[in-house]
């Protein structure tokens, strides 16, 4: 029955995500062919029942699979996880098309970010440019969900696509790009800031820490005294008070140095 099926792909991705969390190259063979297996089975249901329900479980294997080969670094994993996400990213906008509610948009969100990595680790200015186009399709969802929602999650996910196009831009060169990058790094840190003075967690306060510190790099590589004032403020101010008190909190000195 469908429900058997569901049943046995989730426990054959719980293994694989297991399997991937262990030491040594057998066992990350062992994680992969579940999660394929997983795949195979949600695919082959999904071509008999087409529904939502079904559809929205193989983009989620479709992703577990492709992180797997995210995490592993190599080059061939990277090609195979690019064609997993722009197989997951087609799937959720057929099925948001469909079926436009809260939870089909923060997931088509999810694969643009996905996939928007994926093109900025490659590097190259044509894929720098396929990163922005799908990071910004992300920052805007997630900017009206944050906006329509106003719940924690969909603000740190906000909070989470700025740094995202704060980095990727601060990878351009020119001055046009230098603020595109700032703009992006402060709004996510005031947002993170605000969810922390909420509640106060050792996540939020690594996540503005990096933040900070992201944001006083790119003041840094600007120069100009007024950036370069700036940047004290962040990293020396800011970014430095949270990471000593996290290293306090979690008894951890190593945080200290990254």
């Amino acid at each position: 029955s469908s429900r058997n099926i569901r049943a046995w792909t989730l426990a054959l991705r719980n293994l694989g995500l297991l399997y991937n969390k262990m030491d040594g190259s057998e066992n990350r063979e062992k994680g992969e062919a579940y999660l394929r297996q997983a795949c195979e089975i949600q695919e082959e249901l999904c071509s008999r029942e087409r529904t939502p329900e079904n559809r929205g479980r193989l983009i989620r294997l479709v992703l577990s699979l492709a992180e797997y080969y995210i995490r592993t670094g190599k080059h061939a994993d990277i090609r195979q996880a690019q064609t997993l996400c722009e197989k997951a990213l087609h799937m959720r906008q057929e099925l948001t098309a469909e079926k436009n509610t809260p939870e089909s948009q923060r997931a088509l969100a999810l694969a643009c970010s996905r996939l928007g990595w994926l093109y900025h680790e490659k590097g190259s200015q044509q894929n720098l440019n396929q990163a922005a186009e799908l990071y910004l399709k992300a920052y805007r969802i997630r900017k009206d969900l944050a906006e329509e929602l106003q719940t924690p999650g969909s603000r740190r996910e906000l909070a989470g696509i700025c740094y995202s196009l704060g980095k990727l831009y601060s990878s351009y060169q020119g001055g046009t790009y230098f603020q595109k990058a700032w703009d992006y790094y402060l709004e996510g840190i005031q947002i993170t800031e605000q969810l922390n003075d909420e509640q106060e967690t050792a996540a939020s306060k690594k996540s503005l820490g990096m933040s900070c510190r992201a944001a006083a790099a790119l003041l840094y590589r600007q120069g100009g005294r007024e950036n370069l004032l700036k940047a004290v403020i962040f990293w020396g101010r800011r970014a430095r008070e949270i990471y000593e008190e996290l290293a306090v909190e979690l008894n951890t000195p190593e945080i200290q140095k990254e």
